[in-house]
Formats: C-alpha cells, sequence, structure tokens
C-alpha cells in the first residue's frame, strides 16, 4: 500500500481503553511519526466533551483527530475489535490489523446482538466487516492462526501480511508500500516450555517440540 505525500494514516482506537490492543495502536502511531508519516490517533466511540486517550498513552505524544477524512491517498488502520466502523467507510483505503481472531468474533457477536435488539428481529449488520470481498483492503496478522482464519474466509494471501507486536524493525511498515512476504516459521524448541507445563499431574497429554512442521499442522 503506497503512502503518498498527501496520506494521513488514521488508526482506529476504542476510547478510554487500556489493554494490549490500544497500546500497539499507538506504538504504531508514534513510530509513524518518527519515520516522518503522517498519522493519528482516531476514537470512533469517543464519548462528547471527553478526553477519549487514557493518561498512560500520553507518554507517546500522538496527535488525536475528532474525525476521518475518507479520501483515497489517506489510510485507515482498523483494529479487529471495531468491524462496525468499515461500512461508512467508502473511499479511504483500509487495513484490518488482526491482533486477535477470538475478540474480533466476540465484537462481531456483540454488534449482531445489540442490531438484533434495536431493530425488532432484523439484524442490520451492512456496516460491520464480514468479510465482504473486498480486493483494496490490506490485512496484517500476527500469528498463524489468524492468517489462517483470514485464508479461511476467501482472502487472497497476496491482501495479508504479518506484523510483530513491537516495532523494532521497519520489516512491517516496508510492507505498506511492496507488499512483502511471509517470514518463516519459527522453530520452537521444548526448552522455551515452562517445565511445570511438562510436569502437570492434572494433564492428560504430552506436549511435543514443533520441528520441520507447515503451518498447517501448528
Amino acid at each position: 500500500m503506497d503512502i503518498y505525500e498527501s496520506t494521513t494514516i488514521f488508526i482506529a482506537c476504542p476510547a478510554d481503553t487500556v489493554s494490549g490492543g490500544p497500546e500497539l495502536l499507538h506504538q504504531l502511531c508514534s513510530e509513524l511519526l518518527r519515520r516522518g508519516i503522517r498519522a493519528c490517533m482516531w476514537y470512533p466511540d469517543a464519548e462528547p466533551d471527553k478526553i477519549p486517550q487514557p493518561k498512560v498513552y500520553q507518554k507517546y505524544l500522538v496527535p488525536i483527530s475528532d474525525s476521518l477524512s475518507d479520501r483515497p491517498e489517506n489510510i485507515v488502520i482498523i483494529p479487529e475489535t471495531m468491524s462496525v466502523i468499515y461500512g461508512p467507510l467508502h473511499h479511504i483505503r483500509k487495513i484490518f490489523w488482526w491482533m486477535s481472531v477470538d475478540n474480533y468474533l466476540h465484537a462481531l457477536s456483540h454488534t449482531i446482538e445489540k442490531y438484533f435488539n434495536l431493530c425488532n428481529g432484523f439484524a442490520l449488520v451492512d456496516n460491520v466487516f464480514c468479510f465482504y470481498p473486498d480486493t483494496k483492503m490490506e490485512h496484517w496478522v500476527q500469528s498463524e492462526y489468524a492468517r489462517q482464519f483470514v485464508h479461511a474466509n476467501h482472502v487472497d494471501d497476496a491482501q495479508v501480511h504479518f506484523v510483530g507486536d513491537y516495532l523494532q524493525s521497519s520489516a512491517h511498515l516496508k510492507q505498506m508500500s511492496n507488499g512483502g512476504h511471509f517470514p518463516p516459521c519459527v522453530r520452537i524448541s521444548s526448552s522455551t516450555i515452562p517445565k511445570k507445563a511438562w510436569n502437570s499431574p492434572s494433564s492428560s497429554w504430552t506436549l511435543l517440540p514443533i520441528s520441520h512442521g507447515p503451518p498447517s499442522k501448528i
């Protein structure tokens, strides 16, 4: 995904929420700014006259936007818990960040239930991202589990990119402009598993180290 001179990257984030996901979103915004890329935080669910950014994230010194400019040169990064903002965005380029597949499913279930109750039995979820064909949207994943989930829902592998938890390298940022490739699978040895996991008396199964296994078998 190309970044132009006029591009602004809007990073959607739930308001007044402290957890691992919002932490990563603020880290990303800070890193983009450090690299000279225009970026800002956007809290779509912010309450009027209330500061949406928790104090713990003020250390990142990132700008906050009250609204989003839905223009084709701009980019919005949507965390998996905020799929409800997908529909109203028609022109801006989108990146869906799968930090947690389970959180996406939980949020989707909650949204469908909310619309169902408000609309007297009709689930009006046209605005929610439910894997409608969108060849222009990129998907960021952090695990093989997330990659397989996205792939199983008919997203082309060319639209999917691996990113890491922490922004200590420029690899994932380069993916925004040149596509990139999936990294090799990391081999996990038995020495990385806590001893008590091996010796748990309540466990009826055996943990085995992963070696030379294809992603589909992990």
